[in-house]
């Protein structure tokens, strides 16, 4: 399950840095496809995760020095940034359904990069749990 949910974070990023490009190139129409599949992945990372771990528990990082110094600094900062998509993404996604531009993109501006740095770190927190 690790790797699944490491691959949702995967396709979450690109469908990000998609619907980002496509906003910026004048497309909303493949925007708001990029970012409506990036908020499903995202919903579905989110389900699993949850009972994953409530099936298993969490997996403790077994490193030591320095290495796990920066772990708890990155994990630290990645279920800051989680939590605080959780609340942004949603609300964001769904001024962008209702055509409400104007307060959409203030509030893509900042959720946006915490969404990015949210799936990009727990990435990193992947890898080095995993590898």
């Amino acid at each position: 399950m690790p790797h699944f949910l490491a691959l949702l974070n995967v396709v979450t990023i690109i469908l990000l840095l998609l619907g980002w490009r496509a906003i910026r190139s004048g497309n909303p129409a493949s925007h708001k496809r990029s970012m409506g599949s990036a908020m499903a992945v995202s919903v579905l990372f989110v389900t699993s995760y949850v009972l994953y771990h409530m099936q298993v528990g969490i997996h403790p990082y077994e490193g030591a020095g320095w290495s796990r110094t920066v772990y708890y600094t990155i994990l630290i900062t990645h279920v800051l940034a989680a939590l605080t998509a959780l609340l942004l993404v949603p609300i964001t996604f769904a001024l962008g359904l209702r055509v409400r531009l104007p307060t959409h993109r203030r509030l893509a501006a900042w959720a946006m990069p915490i969404w990015l740095y949210a799936s990009f770190t727990g990435l990193v927190v992947y890898w080095m749990i995993y590898h």
